[in-house]
């Protein structure tokens, strides 16, 4: 069902409640993806989540939280380049994309039907490059890995390979037991707001790849 851009806003105003400006070219991009992923999910069922309000919530607005993370915490530390590892319908890469378009950000999807989503969604974004393979298959090298898609332990298996660092989306109790791992440094959770179980954890690896 197409949205109308206002009404985007007003949804993704009422869930953030002043945590973060969305600017009006990201909200009309994000606006354009909602449209065709509600299209698209009838077709290719993407996602359980039917609810408008609910889909803005979990897929979008945890995105904004996740580039608003990036911009305070990895972007001071020289981060340009992101990689979504297991992207999917865009999420959180395609929302970090639109929020934040002075990063380079990577659509990893090895799922065809869903990279040809991607490619359809992002098309004309001019800081977005949808990557039709699997992770473990690429040669390059990121600044940051984020993912939703994956489990924790996959995309801490890439690391320092693909980059030294990784924002993962997950559970307090999941990030609790990874902190257990010598071979990363966790920063602090940070709780999503309507979802308190969930929380934001960026990391670092320990092991640095020779020059």
């Amino acid at each position: 069902m197409r949205m109308r851009v206002e009404d985007f806003r007003a949804l993704v105003a009422t869930r953030l409640l002043g945590l973060w400006d969305v600017d009006d070219d990201a909200l009309v991009k994000l606006a354009r993806h909602h449209e065709l992923f509600d299209r698209w999910n009838m077709r290719m069922d993407q996602t359980a989540v039917r609810d408008t309000g609910e889909a803005v919530e979990r897929h979008y607005c945890e995105g904004i939280l996740a580039a608003a993370h990036i911009q305070r915490v990895h972007v001071p530390r020289g981060t340009k380049l992101i990689a979504d590892i297991g992207s999917g319908a865009g999420f959180p890469g395609a929302v970090i994309a639109a929020i934040l378009p002075h990063l380079i950000v990577h659509l990893v999807e090895s799922n065809l039907d869903k990279a040809l989503f991607l490619r359809d969604s992002t098309r004309g974004w001019p800081n977005v490059k949808v990557r039709s393979s699997r992770a473990t298959n690429l040669p390059d090298r990121f600044d940051l890995l984020v993912a939703r898609g994956m489990s924790n332990r996959e995309i801490l298996a890439l690391m320092p390979k693909m980059a030294q660092e990784a924002l993962l989306m997950t559970t307090k109790a999941e990030a609790e037991t990874l902190e257990e791992d010598a071979d990363f440094t966790f920063g602090l959770p940070e709780p999503i707001p309507w979802a308190p179980s969930k929380v934001l954890v960026s990391v670092c690896s320990t092991w640095n790849m020779p020059e």
